[in-house]
């Protein structure tokens, strides 16, 4: 009875966090294209903002998160049972870590990334461009733009990290676990900035574990 009742919430609990990782992905990914159109392209003034605000690096994190989340859905629907690295000379590689665990960390980081900028635009947004949103975007544009070339060599290492790299990840995990929640909290209320805090900390937790 007990199994059959954790089954079910399981499987609620994956269902939900797929709907929420497909909404706050489409967003990410079609919002910044659709408030671009929304300003003056040709004004000098635009692009000042743009860099000052950080919301350009934001814009480049989203289209980068985008194609990368639908590359690797890609991989988890059509190379379940086994990893492409992509260099014939790692083919005969011994697996650290099987294929489902090598995808559940890369989407797990993933979700963790577009969730920070799902709440770097919601600020943005409502907020205006407070000074820990800038650069909380600057540090995401950096490390994202990192994220593209650390999860290659992990999937072409067959879940094989290099310290440096997961020193890096980790890092980054725990300042947006305690900036972005803290932001939430002192500028709208205090469950905003725990739920912020406990979705990122469960989700850094369930992919670096």
């Amino acid at each position: 009875m007990v199994d059959t009742f954790l089954s079910i919430f399981v499987s609620i609990f994956f269902i939900v966090l797929t709907l929420t990782f497909t909404l706050i992905s489409g967003f990410n990914l079609i919002y910044p294209v659709v408030d671009l159109f929304s300003h003056e392209l040709l004004s000098l003034n635009f692009y000042q903002q743009e860099l000052i605000s950080g919301q350009f690096g934001l814009r480049i994190v989203s289209l980068i998160l985008g194609m990368k989340t639908i590359s690797a859905l890609l991989d988890f629907v059509y190379q379940k049972s086994n990893i492409k690295t992509g260099y014939p000379e790692l083919d005969n590689l011994s697996v650290n870590h099987p294929t489902s665990k090598v995808t559940a960390f890369v989407l797990g980081q993933l979700f963790i990334y577009q969730l920070a900028t799902f709440s770097l635009w919601l600020s943005n947004l409502f907020l205006g461009f407070l000074l820990e949103t800038k650069l909380i975007s600057w540090a995401l544009f950096f490390v994202v733009d990192d994220w593209a070339i650390i999860s290659d060599y992990y999937k072409a290492l067959k879940g094989r990290f290099f310290t440096s790299h997961l020193i890096r990840i980790t890092f980054f995990n725990f300042l947006f676990c305690v900036v972005l929640p803290i932001t939430f909290y002192k500028y709208f209320n205090w469950w905003t900035g725990l739920i912020t805090f406990a979705s990122i900390a469960i989700l850094s937790t369930m992919s670096l574990g």
